[in-house]
């Protein structure tokens, strides 16, 4: 779980976190997003919508 609080809170995204856990489906990956507070979702869920980012 710490990895997944750090993976979030440094800027990481929830598609390339859920491949690199081997997730079958993203709404696996999402049972970590309760630990995120609303200013800290955004980023996570909004994957290619700023420059710099990788799209899913």
């Amino acid at each position: 779980m710490t990895f997944v609080i750090r993976w979030f809170k440094a800027g990481g995204d929830i598609y390339r976190l859920n491949r690199h856990r081997g997730h079958i489906s993203v709404t696996t990956t999402e049972i970590y997003l309760f630990v995120l507070t609303a200013d800290e979702l955004d980023p996570v869920l909004h994957v290619g919508t700023k420059a710099g980012t990788e799209a899913p």
